[in-house]
């Protein structure tokens, strides 16, 4: 028996395919995959950036529903139940997992699909990676645990301070999940970005203030009377954006890269600021099991409501429309249904 999947077959073209069914095997579970967001790393290999090999199944933002339990399963997984998929290898085993910083994970790409394959009818997985969601939750908002465990990571990187605004600069999709996550907390947050309608929805999202570039170290300046961002949350993936994120953070302050850059990229640093002011420069990558299960709490209690980050939908067929779409800065997540 085989199933439908997308494949990318080489940089700008996409394709439908064929692929064998893969057999259960002790300790997975079987999904029916729902829908599939197309992130940042689908782009990369869509637009040969990122060469993993072709065709390559890519996709790790999955939500769906368990079709079949394979033998020596241990959790309470039952067919029928909807749920979001952690697609991320991780071997328990490396010198970063025994010490609990699976994001880290030595071997968690082993073998090409080791994170990916989410764009495909049907997923077969380890049960740890399974996660259970109220039916409450769409399969398309289901996608945004993945990102949303990402930002929850870097938070916890982020030296917050409940008594101190926060700063995030770019407001992508990434930026986005981080506002929502900021004011839920209960975090006065400047949102900056040069796009007034990412800047209207970080403002509906919870955002104290949003301003553009030009504008933030005032605004900053009177959201923390004259003190500066406690945390700065840097999305963009420019070195102008982390000279602008440095700019906006007080004495003692904690700027988190988020984003990759590209190999030229370079930052200067007046060094005397960094031991004068006591100041943190860190960046976060990943998410841990802890992460992604606090990601699908939130989802699965309602209290926050990120739906409108899924800009658009595609179904499986026209999923090269749907790659061509998520090349647009303006949109934020766009999503491959089965």
């Amino acid at each position: 028996m085989s199933i439908l999947a997308v494949a990318i077959e080489e940089p700008g073209r996409v394709a439908l395919v064929q692929r064998p069914r893969k057999e259960l095997w002790p300790g997975s579970v079987r999904v029916r995959v729902q829908a599939c967001g197309i992130c940042t790393l689908e782009k990369r290999i869509y637009s040969g950036a990122l060469n993993l090999g072709y065709p390559i199944v890519a996709g790790h933002e999955v939500g769906g529903v368990i079709e079949e339990v394979g033998p020596q399963v241990l959790g309470d997984f039952r067919p029928g139940q909807r749920v979001a998929l952690d697609l991320l290898t991780r071997c328990g085993q490396c010198h970063w997992c025994r010490r609990g910083h699976t994001n880290r994970c030595e071997n968690r790409f082993m073998g090409r699909n080791g994170m990916l394959g989410g764009l495909s009818q049907e997923a077969v997985v380890p049960a740890r990676e399974v996660f259970v969601l109220p039916e409450t939750v769409a399969p398309t908002v289901a996608t945004l645990a993945e990102p949303l465990a990402d930002c929850l990571h870097c938070l916890a990187r982020a030296g917050l301070n409940h008594q101190d605004p926060v700063a995030v600069v770019g407001l992508g999709v990434m930026g986005q999940l981080h506002a929502a996550l900021l004011a839920h907390l209960g975090h006065a947050t400047l949102g900056v970005d040069p796009l007034a309608a990412k800047r209207q929805l970080a403002l509906d999202l919870g955002a104290r203030a949003a301003v553009v570039p030009a504008e933030a170290p005032q605004a900053m300046q009177e959201l923390s009377r004259g003190y500066g961002a406690s945390s700065v949350i840097v999305t963009a993936p420019q070195a102008e954006a982390l000279d602008l994120g440095l700019s906006l953070l007080g004495k003692g302050g904690t700027l988190v890269t988020y984003s990759s850059y590209g190999a030229e990229e370079r930052l200067s640093l007046d060094l005397n600021r960094l031991h004068y002011q006591e100041i943190t420069l860190t960046g976060t990558e990943g998410r841990t099991e802890l992460d992604f299960e606090r990601a699908v709490g939130l989802l699965a209690a309602g209290s926050l409501d990120i739906s409108r980050l899924v800009s658009r939908t595609y179904p499986a067929s026209q999923a090269a429309q749907a790659f061509q779409a998520a090349q647009d800065p303006e949109l934020y997540r766009v999503v491959v249904t089965f």
